[in-house]
């Protein structure tokens, strides 16, 4: 479901879609920011794309490993310089208190948004991370006993924060920076 993952395919897509001549409005919510790059926003633009969205999570690299990302800081803000250069409009999501964060890690993510985000594109932070069975998530939850309701349990919703942080600071400091 992650539109430019594979990259290749997502490029001959959008040649397809300007090659068969198809006049729609397309968007995409998923794409990767390690394969974002000018040649793929051209096709995209080419095709019709009519936004995007850039699901990075975090800005901070300690942060992108406890959720098992395969990409890195450097590659969201290389996606961000890229989504600038570009007129679709972008929206981008936030994870706020996933494994590893820190209140330094949650200041680099807004340090990250102020800077390299268009003022004209949507952001969205979320705070905490929802758990389900069988995940690594529930894993690193329970070793860190954030977690001790049985999986069976979990059909009512349980979200993840990083025992790092303060669930009020964090709902107090997203507040001062929106």
């Amino acid at each position: 479901n992650v539109f430019n993952s594979p990259y290749e395919h997502a490029i001959a897509l959008c040649k397809e879609i300007v090659h068969s001549k198809i006049k729609a409005r397309f968007q995409t919510i998923e794409l990767n920011p390690a394969f974002i790059d000018d040649t793929l926003f051209v096709a995209m633009e080419e095709a019709g794309f009519v936004g995007v969205g850039v699901t990075a999570e975090s800005a901070e690299d300690g942060v992108l490993r406890g959720l098992g990302k395969s990409y890195t800081a450097q590659d969201i803000r290389r996606a961000a310089e890229v989504v600038a250069r570009h007129k679709i409009p972008c929206f981008w999501l936030f994870l706020l208190g996933g494994p590893n964060e820190t209140p330094q890690s949650v200041e680099e993510t807004f340090q990250f948004a102020k800077k390299f985000i268009r003022p004209s594109d949507t952001v969205f932070f979320n705070i905490g991370i929802r758990i389900y069975p069988g995940t690594e998530l529930e894993k690193i939850a329970r070793r860190q006993g954030v977690l001790k309701v049985p999986a069976e349990e979990m059909l009512k919703p349980v979200f993840y924060i990083s025992p790092e942080v303060d669930k009020d600071w964090l709902t107090k400091k997203l507040k001062r920076e929106i």
